[in-house]
């Protein structure tokens, strides 16, 4: 990543597991300033470009695979408690369920930050950003974060029923995968889209769902994941079409 996309790091002592890091003096986190309204397309170019920037400056790299080789946070973390809980309460799409589970543990490219998510991402007075909370970090699969990131701004549309979350998702999208350079890029970009469906429906009906979802609207999102994945839909143009769609309806 950038340089300055990440608090310094002053002094660390690995045997008792400590560090002293730059503190972010008047740091919003991106989920605030979202959910609060203030949506910015510069904010929202610069998340997709940092994460472009993390796997493409680590793909491949073998110190990169050995240091991050330990996966066991990610499964404990992601797979089981999104993907696996998820289709043990929908068991009509636990094939397709099973299908990206395996996708997400087989593929290992570069470095996968685990939680690229909104309220890890602080907005600093000075205007910059940094990344923060890698505990699921792991050698593995890129689409992931994309997915997992794109997720959060496709729910808040839903929430808000408010297509500027929508526009905001597919920009993300778009700037992500202009600026990544992953041999494979057609392949990866699908399985991204079928990661993404999984985890629309993951936060509602896994083990950490969304917290401001209305009881309407995670019955709206669940009915509109499951329709994504059982019709295997792998095109993030398809499938942000559908939420589109489901927003326009609302507001009729």
């Amino acid at each position: 990543m950038d340089e300055d996309a990440a608090p310094k790091v002053f002094l660390e002592d690995r045997q008792h597991y400590m560090f002293v890091m730059e503190y972010g003096e008047g740091g919003v986190t991106w989920k605030e300033m979202l959910m609060k309204g203030r949506v910015e397309p510069s904010t929202t170019y610069r998340v997709a470009h940092i994460l472009a920037k993390l796997h493409t400056n680590s793909r491949g790299l073998e110190w990169v695979r050995e240091e991050f080789s330990e996966a066991t946070n990610f499964h404990q973390l992601r797979i089981d408690p999104y993907i696996l809980h998820t289709l043990r309460k929908h068991p009509d799409i636990a094939g397709q369920l099973h299908e990206i589970a395996d996708i997400l543990q087989t593929r290992k490219m570069c470095l996968v930050h685990g939680d690229y998510s909104p309220k890890n991402i602080l907005h600093l007075s000075d205007g910059r950003l940094w990344v923060l909370d890698c505990e699921p970090a792991h050698y593995g699969h890129p689409s992931f974060d994309i997915a997992f990131c794109a997720n959060h701004l496709l729910l808040k549309s839903i929430h808000f029923n408010d297509p500027v979350y929508l526009r905001e998702a597919r920009r993300l999208w778009t700037e992500y995968w202009r600026g990544v350079d992953l041999d494979g890029k057609s392949v990866l970009e699908r399985e991204a889209a079928m990661i993404l469906s999984a985890l629309m429906l993951a936060r509602v009906d896994g083990k950490s769902p969304v917290e401001y979802l209305s009881e309407e609207n995670r019955a709206r999102t669940r009915l509109l994941a499951k329709k994504i994945i059982r019709d295997r839909v792998d095109s993030f143009e398809e499938l942000s079409s559908r939420v589109e769609e489901e927003i326009r309806c609302e507001n009729i």
